[in-house]
């Protein structure tokens, strides 16, 4: 097969130029998806809209991960990311002329849905494109760049803050139309997944994406290794896959929310740009470990790494006391809890894009995205009516549904990570 001889390709220029494009990629993705923590302080609005606001990006991020996903399956990897990145000029044009909130809403909905999708296909199509020997540690590397949108969104914020709410409005589109064009020019230099041809029948396209990036030509058959993994794996049913982790991703999407961008506008409005910022900056470290991802096992690193968020939610709990008091201690639990937030992150949102077969891969991983945010919005007009300790208490109880779902992959489920060929993780022959 040819994708055989993809996987095992040495780090090329076409490598460098398809990370560039994701990279970029998640970071305007996650930018764009917190940007509506900025656009508060954009007009005053009553307290039910402030919510309101924090609310309207999950539900299109919905939208455009439940459309893009299969969509990709359907039509390509890099034939979606033509709609979305019209969608994001759209968007950024509605951001520049926006007058009043609705307006506003507008433009973050097309932006939000764009990113969404964005996402989704990025995550799928990374471990069809990037080489064996480096797949998971370019994916989770790719992963942290989405702490980067934190702290950008902090800077935008600070502008936001210190100037008229119009010069805050063009500075953040401004941002988005210059990412935009560079994101044309990297992906004019990436190729179609070439995985993806030849599971939907395009074995001659295949080959021709072959000739055209990448300079060797000979096709190998799977490697006696490669066969000899996937032989030793019992794999789980399709429906226990989906489970464990829409727990695991569901716990990270409300336990990650709810610290950094939900209780810095409801209860800290004022702290706002400085949590994003601390928050990105400490989670943006602990990604680091990503370096790592091809020789850590990814069952151990969802396992602990979900443990420790319940531990560190009790530690929250427990010093609750003193850190309302004490904001120094409030900073240090942020810094401490945010590299830890981003193992989980980095764990699952990895493997949410690995364990489907190829001509499934968007649209399961749309799936379990579109769940993990339905849950979150019911999540977040609950928990801001809750007092504090009662939402501290509720944290708990998340990240515990998220580690009884890494337990569950980490029984009953395999390893994708320590250099393991996409066609096992995939479940492919």
């Amino acid at each position: 097969m040819v994708s055989s001889s993809i996987e095992e390709q040495k780090w090329s220029s076409v490598h460098w130029w398809t990370f560039l494009s994701f990279a970029l990629g998640l970071i305007l993705e996650g930018y764009v998806f917190s940007l509506a923590s900025v656009a508060v302080g954009w007009y005053t609005v009553p307290k039910i809209l402030e919510v309101t606001l924090l609310a309207w990006p999950v539900i299109w991020f919905i939208i455009g991960v439940s459309i893009y996903g299969p969509l990709s399956d359907k039509i390509g990897r890099k034939k979606t990311f033509y709609f979305s990145l019209t969608a994001y000029a759209i968007g950024g044009v509605l951001l520049i002329l926006a007058t009043n909130y609705v307006t506003i809403l507008a433009s973050i909905a097309l932006l939000v849905s764009a990113a969404g999708g964005e996402m989704n296909v990025i995550m799928i199509a990374s471990h069809e494109i990037f080489p064996r020997k480096y797949r998971n540690r370019t994916i989770m590397i790719l992963i942290d760049f989405v702490a980067l949108s934190s702290v950008i969104t902090a800077l935008v914020g600070f502008v936001s803050y210190s100037s008229t709410p119009m010069f805050g409005r063009y500075t953040a589109a401004i941002l988005i139309f210059i990412t935009v064009v560079i994101l044309i020019i990297a992906r004019m230099h990436m190729p179609e997944s070439i995985r993806w041809l030849e599971m939907v029948g395009k074995k001659e396209k295949g080959i021709q994406e072959m000739q055209k990036y990448f300079k060797s030509m000979e096709t190998k058959e799977e490697t006696s290794s490669a066969a000899v993994a996937r032989a030793a794996i019992k794999y789980p049913p399709i429906w226990f896959s989906l489970l464990a982790i829409s727990l695991m991703a569901i716990a990270n999407d409300i336990g990650f929310g709810f610290l950094t961008f939900t209780l810095g506008p409801i209860y800290f409005p004022s702290l706002t740009p400085y949590i994003l910022l601390i928050a990105g900056v400490a989670g943006f470290a602990g990604g680091l470990l990503g370096f790592a991802g091809d020789r850590l096992s990814k069952k151990w690193l969802l396992s602990v790494s979900f443990s420790m968020m319940v531990v560190l939610s009790f530690v929250v709990v427990a010093t609750m006391p003193i850190w309302t008091k004490v904001i120094s201690v409030f900073w240090v639990l942020l810094i401490i809890i945010n590299p830890i937030n981003q193992w989980t992150y980095m764990g699952v949102d990895s493997i949410k894009g690995e364990v489907w077969p190829t001509k499934r891969r968007g649209t399961y991983a749309a799936f379990i995205r579109a769940i993990q945010n339905i849950a979150y919005i019911p999540a977040l007009y609950w928990a801001t009516t809750l007092p504090p300790m009662q939402f501290l208490e509720f944290n708990i109880i998340i990240w515990g549904i998220g580690a009884i779902g890494a337990i569950m992959w980490h029984i009953k489920g395999y390893e994708t990570a320590k250099y393991t060929s996409i066609s096992v993780a995939s479940r492919e022959a």
